[in-house]
């Protein structure tokens, strides 16, 4: 969430959907912001907890790169659960993912289903997929990162209102609130244009990222992508605890449009999260059969540089 909320990669969603509840001067958008504040603040005490996450993407291809047999549209299901720790910061994930178009391809139906775990944890990332069939290392401070910078999404100011101010009024958008079973709050934001969307990639993220680009030397590649997309039909939805105002579901759908040379490639995707178990654990472990067994993806890379020689 924002700043110092303490919730890192898989909140990101959340955040998304945080920055532009106070858009609106209506009574209701501005009550829906000052309920999303003091989520903020309430998020801020948790150092753990759990999550699971449900994404559902579907492409539309242009014919003109479709295959034989391949079907017009690709639908891609991703399921994962996971654990975070703020302080000392860790997080382990399980992912799987279904690609039913596979199954077309003889040669590719075994890549159909996939599965990942993840382990990041004193800035040593471990990664397992299904495909390898091993377990993979690599110390994130080899390339310059940090793991709090990779699991926290930093604003300077925690003050969700911060939006406004950068949207300016005319790229407002209203919020809408309500309360589901005497229990939760929903707040929900449609963006039908992707014009809030669009706003806070062209003044938001592409300044934050930019820097990190740089040292890669693919912010201009970064920026011509950006540049082709289009987004639109947004809608976003967050669950807040009416007792604990702790941020428990977070759902946004989206579709956005790709023009690379003539060709349009769209791509529509819904993502749900769940958070639950706040504070009921303080560290996460990496088990010693993973770190017994992990390769270091450096030596992997050599590995396959001399396969193909």
């Amino acid at each position: 969430m924002l700043g110092k909320s303490r919730l890192g990669l898989p909140i990101v969603l959340v955040l998304l959907m945080g920055l532009i509840a106070g858009c609106s001067g209506t009574e209701e958008a501005l009550k829906a912001a000052e309920i999303y504040a003091k989520s903020i603040e309430a998020m801020s005490e948790v150092n753990s907890y759990e999550f699971d996450i449900e994404m559902f993407q579907v492409m539309e291809m242009p014919e003109s790169v479709q295959e034989p047999d391949m079907p017009d549209k690709l639908e891609i299901q991703t399921r994962g659960t996971g654990r975070a720790v703020m302080d000392p910061v860790a997080m382990e994930m399980t992912l799987s993912m279904h690609m039913p178009f596979l199954v077309n391809f003889p040669e590719a139906a075994e890549f159909g289903d996939l599965e990942m775990q993840m382990y990041m944890v004193e800035n040593q990332m471990y990664i397992y997929d299904s495909m390898s069939g091993i377990w993979m290392s690599q110390d994130l401070g080899d390339y310059g990162l940090e793991l709090e910078d990779l699991m926290e999404f930093s604003m300077d100011d925690t003050d969700p209102m911060q939006l406004l101010t950068m949207l300016g009024d005319d790229g407002a958008a209203a919020a809408s609130l309500k309360t589901v079973d005497n229990k939760y709050y929903l707040i929900t934001l449609e963006d039908a244009e992707g014009e809030v969307m669009q706003r806070i990639i062209d003044e938001y993220i592409k300044d934050e990222l930019a820097d990190s680009l740089a040292e890669f030397d693919i912010e201009a590649a970064f920026e011509e992508l950006f540049d082709m997309a289009t987004f639109a039909d947004i809608r976003y939805k967050i669950w807040i605890d009416m007792e604990s105002y702790y941020t428990t579901k977070a759902e946004m759908s989206f579709s956005i449009v790709i023009n690379i040379e003539g060709e349009t490639i769209k791509t529509t995707q819904t993502a749900l999260m769940a958070f639950k178990d706040f504070n009921t654990f303080d560290s996460i472990t990496v088990p010693d059969k993973v770190k017994d067994n992990a390769v270091p993806l450096v030596e992997l890379f050599e590995f396959m540089e001399l396969e193909l020689q």
